[in-house]
């Protein structure tokens, strides 16, 4: 589970949704994002691969990439929910 207190509000991004948050532990904005497992994921190499992604966006640190900051499963949801850097405008980090 997050270890931030988070304060949401929605909004909504093509295949997944996406929460405008506030973050009161670091005091910053963020994006909660929040994919569907049982719509993506129908054997145990798909969830595999699911986490290898994860693995992998909070492994990149570049100047011109979203930072990842966490994320965690949520089972009783079926939601893989992640948090990350939020922009207000645009679609591509400058």
């Amino acid at each position: 589970m997050c270890s931030h207190a988070l304060i949401m509000c929605d909004f909504t991004l093509n295949s997944h949704d996406s929460y405008r948050a506030f973050d009161e532990v670091d005091g910053i904005e963020v994006a909660w994002n929040q994919v569907k497992i049982h719509d993506l994921l129908q054997s145990p190499e798909e969830l595999e691969r699911l986490y290898s992604e994860v693995h992998l966006l909070r492994s990149l640190k570049h100047k011109n990439i979203i930072k990842f900051y966490t994320s965690w499963v949520d089972v009783k949801n079926k939601n893989v929910n992640f948090i990350t850097e939020i922009f207000n405008s645009g679609t591509l980090r400058q």
